[in-house]
């Protein structure tokens, strides 16, 4: 799915090129910078 199950350590590893190609959910639901920061945020958590 887009956001691994909102699995930290996954999600961390996502990058935003994968999640915002056309034809994934994320490109349609989601803006750019929300994208990024999601990503961002799950990077911070698994520290």
């Amino acid at each position: 799915e887009v956001f691994a199950d909102f699995d930290p350590p996954l999600v961390a590893k996502l990058n935003e090129k994968r999640i915002s190609a056309p034809g994934t959910s994320g490109s349609s639901l989601l803006s750019e910078l929300r994208l990024h920061s999601i990503i961002e945020n799950a990077r911070q958590i698994t520290k």
